[in-house]
């Protein structure tokens, strides 16, 4: 039970954060890239970006991430995000499950609004 558990959260920590937030990072740059504003390519980077933020609250919640595990991708949200929307939009759009992922956003946003 306990040592399966510690076992999925280190894998999942150490080989598919770092990934899926590079994963994240280039659907960034594909949605932001001018050149390719109307493309199929990015529309549909757009729409799969859209549909990981929504899951992510849950995979978050799910592997009981520590703040520090959590904060890079949350950073990763909001910088997307703060592009077209200001602090106040961005927090109506993403609902965090957790009350720690609810803080960090916060603390995200905060510094977007000064």
């Amino acid at each position: 039970g306990k040592h399966a558990r510690d076992f999925i959260h280190v894998r999942v920590v150490k080989e598919i954060m770092p990934n899926l937030v590079k994963f994240f990072q280039t659907l960034e740059l594909v949605v932001k890239d001018k050149d390719m504003a109307r493309t199929l390519s990015a529309r549909e980077s757009k729409r799969i970006l859209e549909k990981m933020i929504n899951g992510l609250w849950d995979l978050l919640a799910l592997l009981d991430l520590s703040p520090i595990e959590s904060d890079q991708l949350i950073q990763i949200i909001v910088a997307n995000l703060s592009g077209t929307l200001n602090a106040p939009e961005i927090r109506c759009k993403l609902e965090p499950r957790r009350s720690l992922d609810c803080n960090i956003l916060d603390l995200k946003l905060g510094a977007l609004e000064v």
